[in-house]
């Protein structure tokens, strides 16, 4: 049976009260909480932009999310990444779950946290951006901030992207002061 004092409005206006709502994060959140049926819609906004600053950024997600498949990354416009090496090992552990982040259509990745702290030679020996190469077919722009590493590989993954309009790339470099 009907709650009599629940108000029922038409779809075309609960979309157009979460379109209205769709830079105020805190506010969709608790949108979730009202309603069930405005769960999706709200997830369209709140997982447009996701980052995996560190490594517990992205162990929350696999926590959140178990199932890749069920995740909300295919609403993922924007993905940020400054744990790369975390992530391709978790890519490779789950076989393959970045390809869930199916619309990505800007990536910025970095690579070493700061100019101050490169990462180790050995880290650098492994790195290959493999798993983003797999978003190939969405992202028309890219930025890639990479301390130390070889842009080679960098070039690797611009090759990859056929869609790509917008580029950045920046690094540090030893003898610049």
């Amino acid at each position: 049976m009907s709650n009599p004092h629940q108000v029922h409005l038409p779809q075309e206006i609960l979309d157009y009260i979460v379109d209205f709502l769709h830079d105020t994060p805190e506010t969709l959140k608790q949108c979730c909480l009202v309603m069930k049926s405005w769960v999706s819609r709200t997830r369209k906004y709140l997982f447009a932009d996701v980052g995996f600053f560190t490594e517990s950024d992205l162990e929350a997600w696999r926590k959140t999310f178990p199932d890749p498949t069920r995740s909300p990354a295919h609403h993922t416009y924007t993905l940020r990444i400054a744990c790369i090496w975390a992530v391709e090992e978790a890519d490779a552990e789950e076989g393959g779950w970045i390809p869930t982040f199916s619309r990505v259509n800007d990536l910025r990745l970095q690579y070493g946290n700061t100019r101050f702290a490169p990462p180790d030679e050995s880290e650098i020996s492994k790195f290959s951006f493999a798993p983003f190469r797999q978003l190939s077919s969405s992202i028309r722009s890219l930025g890639v901030t990479a301390f130390l590493l070889p842009y080679s590989r960098v070039w690797d993954l611009i090759r990859s992207l056929p869609l790509l309009e917008d580029l950045t790339l920046s690094g540090y470099d030893d003898d610049d002061e």
